[in-house]
This record gives C-alpha cells, sequence and structure tokens, in this order.
C-alpha cells in the first residue's frame, strides 16, 4: 500500500481506520518514526491491518521515506534499509509463494 493511506481523511473527510478495516488481505506497513501514531502500539490502525494478517514493523530512527530516499551513507539509514529490504521480500515470499534468490 503506498504511503498516501493518510489522504483518506486529510484530503476526502473519510476515514481513515474504516479504510484499513477493508483491506481484505496481508499488508505490511515499515512504520517510520514521523509516521501516524495509529499504527503503532495498539493502535487502530495496527489492529486493522493485523486482523487480516497484516504486520507493522516499526522503525522509530527512521524518517517517512527512508525506504525509497534515505542516505544508506548513513549507518542506521542502511541498517534499517537493509532489514526492510529483508521483511519485504520475506512478506512477499510468505504471501505470494516466491522463490528466494542468490542475490538475498
Amino acid at each position: 500500500m503506498p504511503p498516501c493511506h493518510h489522504l483518506e481523511s486529510a484530503l476526502f473527510g473519510g476515514d481513515e481506520v474504516a479504510m484499513m478495516k477493508s483491506v481484505n488481505m496481508p499488508t505490511l506497513f515499515l512504520w517510520a518514526g514521523n509516521d501516524s501514531e495509529i499504527y503503532i502500539k495498539e493502535g487502530a490502525g495496527k489492529k486493522a491491518l493485523e486482523a487480516t494478517g497484516g504486520q507493522v514493523v516499526e522503525f522509530g530512527d527512521m524518517l517517512h521515506g527512508w525506504v525509497s530516499r534515505g542516505d544508506v551513507a548513513d549507518k542506521k539509514v542502511k541498517r534499517d534499509f537493509e532489514k526492510s529490504v529483508n521483511l519485504m521480500f520475506d512478506f512477499l515470499q510468505k504471501n505470494m509463494n516466491l522463490r528466494k534468490c542468490a542475490c538475498m
């Protein structure tokens, strides 16, 4: 899911949690420290995603967008980038029956 789910309420006046409850497949959220808090601890967004087999992984030291545009010269960014890529691959492998390639 793209990181624009918050637009449901901010732009369209909808209910973001209700939208998350309508998701009917496992979804992986890689939460950054400046992302919405409804996806951490016992937040309603996190509970909604977990109800469909989804998962939220917290990266509290990171800022939104670190996976696609973070500076991997920074040791923390590199560490969490590598962890996130492995989490994504494992998630896809589990949910789409992908085979692990030699590059991983």
